[in-house]
Protein backbone atom coordinates (compact mmCIF):
# COMPACT_ATOMS: atom_id res chain seq x y z
CA UNK A 1 0.00 0.00 0.00
CA UNK A 2 1.39 3.37 -0.95
CA UNK A 3 1.77 6.02 1.71
CA UNK A 4 0.55 9.45 0.54
CA UNK A 5 3.33 11.96 -0.15
CA UNK A 6 3.17 15.63 0.77
CA UNK A 7 5.39 18.55 -0.10
CA UNK A 8 7.40 20.20 2.68
CA UNK A 9 4.82 22.95 3.11
CA UNK A 10 2.00 20.44 3.47
CA UNK A 11 3.88 18.54 6.19
CA UNK A 12 3.94 21.51 8.56
CA UNK A 13 1.48 21.84 11.40
CA UNK A 14 -1.33 19.40 12.07
CA UNK A 15 -1.28 17.85 8.61
CA UNK A 16 1.45 15.43 9.75
CA UNK A 17 -0.69 14.26 12.68
CA UNK A 18 -3.67 13.63 10.42
CA UNK A 19 -1.50 11.74 7.95
CA UNK A 20 -0.01 9.61 10.74
CA UNK A 21 -3.42 8.61 12.09
CA UNK A 22 -4.82 7.79 8.66
CA UNK A 23 -1.71 5.85 7.72
CA UNK A 24 -1.73 3.88 11.00
CA UNK A 25 -5.37 2.90 10.48
CA UNK A 26 -4.58 1.66 7.00
CA UNK A 27 -1.51 -0.26 8.12
CA UNK A 28 -2.84 -2.15 11.15
CA UNK A 29 -6.32 -2.86 9.79
CA UNK A 30 -7.65 -3.36 13.35
CA UNK A 31 -9.98 -0.39 13.61
CA UNK A 32 -13.17 -2.44 14.08
CA UNK A 33 -11.75 -5.00 16.50
CA UNK A 34 -12.58 -5.47 20.18
CA UNK A 35 -9.02 -4.43 21.02
CA UNK A 36 -9.31 -1.12 19.20
CA UNK A 37 -12.76 -0.43 20.63
CA UNK A 38 -11.39 -1.08 24.13
CA UNK A 39 -8.43 1.25 23.54
CA UNK A 40 -10.72 4.00 22.20
CA UNK A 41 -13.11 3.56 25.15
CA UNK A 42 -10.25 3.88 27.63
CA UNK A 43 -9.05 7.05 25.92
CA UNK A 44 -12.58 8.46 25.98
CA UNK A 45 -13.04 7.76 29.72
CA UNK A 46 -9.61 9.13 30.61
CA UNK A 47 -9.36 12.21 28.40
CA UNK A 48 -12.82 13.43 27.33
CA UNK A 49 -13.90 15.85 30.08
CA UNK A 50 -17.42 15.95 28.61
CA UNK A 51 -17.79 12.15 28.87
CA UNK A 52 -20.18 10.76 31.48
CA UNK A 53 -17.51 8.53 33.05
CA UNK A 54 -14.62 11.02 32.96
CA UNK A 55 -15.07 11.85 36.67
CA UNK A 56 -14.45 8.18 37.55
CA UNK A 57 -11.33 7.88 35.39
CA UNK A 58 -9.51 10.95 34.05
CA UNK A 59 -11.05 13.07 36.79
CA UNK A 60 -9.37 10.81 39.36
CA UNK A 61 -6.05 10.96 37.53
CA UNK A 62 -6.39 7.60 35.78
CA UNK A 63 -4.77 7.77 32.35
CA UNK A 64 -3.14 5.61 29.70
CA UNK A 65 0.60 5.24 30.02
CA UNK A 66 2.70 7.27 27.60
CA UNK A 67 3.54 3.99 25.86
CA UNK A 68 -0.11 3.27 25.04
CA UNK A 69 -1.74 6.71 24.83
CA UNK A 70 -0.97 7.40 21.18
CA UNK A 71 0.19 3.96 20.06
CA UNK A 72 -2.62 1.48 19.57
CA UNK A 73 -0.25 -1.17 18.20
CA UNK A 74 1.81 -1.10 21.42
CA UNK A 75 -1.42 -1.52 23.43
CA UNK A 76 -2.64 -4.29 21.13
CA UNK A 77 0.67 -6.17 21.24
CA UNK A 78 0.77 -5.99 25.03
CA UNK A 79 -2.80 -7.05 25.82
CA UNK A 80 -2.39 -10.12 23.60
CA UNK A 81 0.19 -11.36 26.14
CA UNK A 82 -2.10 -11.00 29.18
CA UNK A 83 -3.57 -14.16 30.71
CA UNK A 84 -7.20 -14.82 29.67
CA UNK A 85 -6.87 -12.74 26.49
CA UNK A 86 -8.41 -15.56 24.41
CA UNK A 87 -11.27 -15.94 26.91
CA UNK A 88 -11.92 -12.20 26.65
CA UNK A 89 -12.31 -12.56 22.89
CA UNK A 90 -14.98 -15.25 23.23
CA UNK A 91 -16.63 -14.76 26.65
CA UNK A 92 -18.52 -11.51 27.30
CA UNK A 93 -18.15 -12.00 31.06
CA UNK A 94 -14.47 -11.04 30.74
CA UNK A 95 -13.23 -7.49 30.39
CA UNK A 96 -10.01 -5.55 30.77
CA UNK A 97 -9.44 -4.54 34.38
CA UNK A 98 -6.81 -2.54 36.25
CA UNK A 99 -5.22 -4.57 39.05
CA UNK A 100 -4.68 -1.41 41.10
CA UNK A 101 -8.02 0.35 40.70
CA UNK A 102 -6.38 3.71 41.41
CA UNK A 103 -3.51 3.07 39.00
CA UNK A 104 -3.24 3.91 35.33
CA UNK A 105 -3.65 1.75 32.26
CA UNK A 106 -0.07 0.51 31.97
CA UNK A 107 2.06 -2.62 31.68
CA UNK A 108 1.76 -4.79 34.77
CA UNK A 109 -1.50 -3.18 35.90
CA UNK A 110 -3.85 -4.79 33.36
CA UNK A 111 -5.64 -8.12 33.42
CA UNK A 112 -8.66 -9.78 31.90
CA UNK A 113 -11.11 -10.83 34.59
CA UNK A 114 -14.75 -11.64 35.17
CA UNK A 115 -17.23 -9.25 36.77
CA UNK A 116 -17.21 -11.00 40.15
CA UNK A 117 -13.45 -10.47 40.44
CA UNK A 118 -13.78 -6.87 39.31
CA UNK A 119 -16.47 -6.29 41.95
CA UNK A 120 -13.83 -6.91 44.61
CA UNK A 121 -11.56 -4.40 42.90
CA UNK A 122 -13.52 -1.20 43.44
CA UNK A 123 -12.50 1.88 45.35
CA UNK A 124 -13.73 2.78 48.81
CA UNK A 125 -16.09 5.74 48.52
CA UNK A 126 -15.64 8.92 50.55
CA UNK A 127 -18.70 8.27 52.73
CA UNK A 128 -17.52 4.77 53.74
CA UNK A 129 -17.27 4.42 57.52
CA UNK A 130 -16.28 0.75 57.87
CA UNK A 131 -13.02 0.93 55.95
CA UNK A 132 -14.12 -1.98 53.72
CA UNK A 133 -15.82 -2.06 50.35
CA UNK A 134 -19.36 -3.40 50.54
CA UNK A 135 -19.56 -3.21 54.35
CA UNK A 136 -21.71 -0.72 56.29
CA UNK A 137 -22.47 -0.22 59.95
CA UNK A 138 -26.17 -0.35 60.89
CA UNK A 139 -26.58 1.63 64.14
CA UNK A 140 -30.10 0.30 64.79
CA UNK A 141 -28.79 -3.30 64.82
CA UNK A 142 -25.34 -2.42 66.20
CA UNK A 143 -23.89 -4.68 63.55
CA UNK A 144 -22.10 -4.50 60.23
CA UNK A 145 -23.90 -5.58 57.09
CA UNK A 146 -22.04 -7.07 54.14
CA UNK A 147 -23.51 -6.59 50.67
CA UNK A 148 -22.82 -6.98 46.97
CA UNK A 149 -24.41 -5.52 43.87
CA UNK A 150 -25.74 -7.91 41.26
CA UNK A 151 -27.61 -6.84 38.15
CA UNK A 152 -27.97 -3.34 39.57
CA UNK A 153 -29.55 -4.54 42.84
CA UNK A 154 -28.02 -4.63 46.29
CA UNK A 155 -27.95 -8.07 47.93
CA UNK A 156 -27.31 -8.45 51.67
CA UNK A 157 -24.88 -11.18 52.70
CA UNK A 158 -25.71 -10.95 56.40
CA UNK A 159 -25.06 -9.02 59.62
CA UNK A 160 -21.84 -9.37 61.62
CA UNK A 161 -20.44 -8.15 64.92
CA UNK A 162 -17.27 -6.78 63.34
CA UNK A 163 -16.43 -5.02 60.10
CA UNK A 164 -13.68 -7.58 59.54
CA UNK A 165 -16.13 -10.51 59.65
CA UNK A 166 -18.51 -8.71 57.28
CA UNK A 167 -15.63 -8.08 54.89
CA UNK A 168 -14.57 -11.73 54.98
CA UNK A 169 -18.18 -12.76 54.22
CA UNK A 170 -18.13 -10.50 51.17
CA UNK A 171 -14.81 -11.89 49.99
CA UNK A 172 -16.06 -15.44 50.53
CA UNK A 173 -19.08 -14.72 48.38
CA UNK A 174 -16.71 -14.15 45.45
CA UNK A 175 -14.05 -16.69 46.44
CA UNK A 176 -15.61 -19.55 48.48
CA UNK A 177 -12.29 -20.93 49.77
CA UNK A 178 -11.89 -18.07 52.33
CA UNK A 179 -13.06 -19.14 55.82
CA UNK A 180 -15.23 -16.85 57.98
CA UNK A 181 -14.26 -16.79 61.68
CA UNK A 182 -17.22 -17.64 63.91
CA UNK A 183 -18.36 -14.89 66.31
Amino acid sequence: MAIPRFTNTECKGTRVGILKIKTMNRIHGLRNTAEHQTWRSIKYRCYNKAGKDYKHYGGRGIILSDEFKNDFLAFYTYIKTIENYNLWLTDKNYSLDRIDNDGMYERGNLRFSIKSVQALNTRIYKNNTSGYKGVSYVPRDRKYVSYVRENGKQKSLGHYHTAEAANIARQQYFTPQIQIPHN
